[in-house]
């Protein structure tokens, strides 16, 4: 921060131009360089962005009954609030989330205007972890409750290293390491630590956006 005078010319100056920021603090006309949030053009923040956006452009097009169907379907599928109860969702909320959930992962290649008809075909039994091939690696394994298909998917995600065995809780840095067809039961996670820790977790996602909840193991990847 710099204190000026007369700044841009004027008596005074304030808001920002050109990535600076004129303001007047305790009588005194200062600049600064205008804060800027940080832009993960490598991660999957642009790209979600992107679809919450044209899924909502598509929101506005939906017939009265679409729209009406989807406030029903939200109204009859509540979701876990995090605090170990339910909410309602609004049924632009339940579109939203179904669709993007569904084309983030790959089932659907564009969006689903109508609510889900069918019930989930599975869900996530067990999970268990096995030594992997190669140095930072693990295999996940899991089983079905129900009939997966190859038309959905099984999404595997990947905790940040964690502390060590048995400590569950505080695990962050969630990413998708890899989605494999609804009908497979295996996934092989490479690239990580040797000996580290981390949490693993799986569930179904069916081709109209609707998921299992997810299965969560902590695992050691191998040395």
């Amino acid at each position: 921060m710099a204190k000026v005078l007369n700044p841009l010319l004027s008596a005074s100056a304030s808001g920002s131009i050109q990535g600076l920021t004129f303001s007047l603090s305790r009588g005194q006309h200062t600049v600064r360089q205008k804060a800027m949030p940080p832009h993960r053009y490598n991660g999957k923040i642009p790209a979600n962005r992107s679809i919450f956006a044209w899924l909502a452009s598509q929101w506005a097009v939906l017939t009265t009954f679409q729209r009406a169907n989807w406030e029903a379907w939200a109204l009859a599928h509540p979701l876990p609030d995090g605090f170990g109860g339910t909410k309602i969702v609004s049924g632009f909320n339940a579109f939203m989330l179904h669709n993007q959930r569904a084309m983030s992962v790959g089932t659907a290649a564009t969006y689903n205007a109508n609510a889900p008809t069918v019930a989930l075909a599975a869900t996530i039994a067990t999970l268990s972890g096995a030594a992997g091939a190669v140095s930072g690696g693990f295999v996940a394994n899991w089983t079905h409750l129900g009939t997966g298909l190859v038309t959905d998917k099984n999404q595997i995600n990947v905790s940040a290293p964690n502390l060590g065995p048995g400590r569950y809780n505080g695990l962050t840095g969630w990413k998708m390491v890899m989605t494999v067809a609804g009908n497979v039961l295996t996934a092989v996670v490479t690239g990580l630590i040797p000996l580290g820790y981390y949490g693993v977790r799986v569930r179904y996602i069916q081709v109209d956006g609707q998921a299992s909840p997810w299965l969560q193991i902590l695992y050691q990847a191998k040395v």
